[in-house]
């Protein structure tokens, strides 16, 4: 059953979606959350990706659009659900925009009789070694960004992927000149699936990334689990959103994303994981 948007703000206008995530591979972020068996945007931005929203929601994973429904602007668009138990409260969507810089989605997914991920889908541009590499790796539970993200049940990065020890396609990566990777899971009552969001040199998806951990009240945040904020002296102004523990904290206790838009136009949003009703981490992304 197709779900038609509910807007909860005004949108804005394109030419301001845009600025939103200037410096960034990304073209929009739509954000939706479920209410009454509707999709309701909660994100300042376009909802031209309802539609795959929806069917995320109804087949109960991440899925990539095909490349024939996306506009003529976007090199391709993922959309991401949320659950808390076994409800789907939240479908995030990413939409790369069409660039000479390297963007990479991927979606790993458990298979056969083996605590084993397969790469079931996956947007590589013109990395094609790297989609060759990826497409004959399996990742056994706690293996590689994918098998650790489905051993953790929160989200986790990786820094320096060529020299990460725990990249296991580090190689690859050095060739394609990649630097920097996100594994988010998937999780209703069971794993569903490993979403991994890998940034280039020349272009980030995200200009900043925290994935917190959470251990009963306890938020934590470790030392290897930010990109685009430890590295610089002065953390950018477009990721101190991420630093905010309470609104990390509402994510949470609502089971839902959350997007915040500053009045600079700053914008940030957070995404939760949780092991049955348990949280068990958060991901900001700020742009």
């Amino acid at each position: 059953m197709k779900r038609s948007p509910t807007l909860l703000h005004s949108t804005e206008t394109a030419e301001s979606s845009v600025d939103l995530f200037a410096g960034t591979l990304l073209s929009t972020v739509e954000v939706y959350r479920m209410s009454g068996g509707k999709l309701e945007t909660v994100s300042d931005t376009t909802s031209d990706f309802i539609e795959l929203a929806s069917d995320a929601t109804d087949r109960r994973t991440p899925l990539l659009a095909s490349p024939e429904s996306l506009p003529a602007d976007v090199a391709s668009a993922m959309a991401i659900p949320i659950f808390r138990a076994d409800t789907c409260t939240s479908v995030i969507v990413l939409a790369l925009k069409k660039s000479t810089a390297a963007g990479v989605f991927e979606v790993w997914t458990p298979y056969g009789i083996y605590p084993e991920l397969k790469l079931v889908d996956g947007f590589y541009g013109s990395l094609e070694r790297f989609h060759n590499v990826s497409s004959f790796v399996r990742f056994e539970r706690g293996m590689g960004l994918p098998g650790q993200t489905w051993a953790s049940n929160h989200s986790i990065i990786h820094h320096d992927l060529p020299n990460h020890p725990g990249f296991l396609r580090a190689a690859g990566a050095s060739a394609e000149s990649l630097c920097s990777a996100v594994g988010i899971p998937v999780l209703a009552l069971d794993f569903i699936a490993a979403v991994v969001l890998i940034n280039s040199i020349e272009l980030p998806i995200a200009r900043g990334m925290q994935a917190w951990v959470i251990d009963g009240d306890s938020f934590e945040l470790p030392t290897t689990s930010s990109f685009g904020l430890s590295s610089i002296e002065k953390p950018d102004v477009r990721c101190r959103a991420s630093m905010d523990v309470g609104w990390l904290r509402r994510s949470v206790e609502t089971g839902e994303a959350l997007w915040r838009v500053d009045a600079a136009s700053h914008a940030c949003v957070a995404i939760p994981s949780f092991r049955g009703t348990n949280p068990c981490g958060v991901l900001a992304l700020c742009f």
